[in-house]
Order: structure tokens, then C-alpha cells, then sequence
């Protein structure tokens, strides 16, 4: 979502390349837990891990970025910024 300049922002783009990586490495063993997988399954799991939530802060930090800065735009007076959750059910 990095292509669209607005401040919405949903994993959904992340999921799929996150599925190939552990599928195209057969790491698709849901039945075998991670104490029992070998030392070279453990470190592909934790590399994917680690590359998702790197980009999943990456992609936050951008987000909060456009947001910081739109708010800027809109009210150069502001000073300080809060954090909320809107959910909509």
C-alpha cells in the first residue's frame, strides 16, 4: 500500500507474500510444533517472522508519517498528537 498516499492502512498485502515464504519452504506443518521442528526450520520461521514484523512497523511508520504531516497541513498551529482505536462492528 506504500503506492497509495493516503493514511489508511491494512496488512492484508503482507499476508500473502508471508504464505509463499512458508509454503515455497515446505514450512507448512501445522501439526509439528516448534519444539519439535529441526534447527534450520526454527531459523527459517524466525527469519520469516522477523521480516514480517519489520515491514508491518515499516508500513505503520509510514502511515503514522502521512498522518503527522497531514495534520500539519491542516493545522500547522498543533503541537501535540494522541493516539485513538475507532473500531466500527
Amino acid at each position: 500500500m506504500r503506492q497509495h498516499k493516503d493514511c489508511n492502512f491494512s496488512y492484508a498485502g503482507l499476508k500473502t507474500p508471508v504464505r509463499l515464504a512458508i509454503e515455497s519452504r515446505n514450512l507448512c506443518t501445522d501439526d509439528i510444533p516448534i519444539s519439535s521442528a529441526t534447527e534450520e526450520d526454527r531459523q527459517l520461521r524466525a527469519n520469516i517472522a522477523a521480516s514480517f514484523q519489520r515491514i508491518a512497523v515499516l508500513h505503520l511508520e509510514d502511515r503514522c508519517q502521512r498522518a503527522v504531516e497531514w495534520a500539519l497541513k491542516m493545522r500547522p498551529s498543533i503541537k501535540n498528537f494522541g493516539c485513538f482505536r475507532w473500531c466500527c462492528f
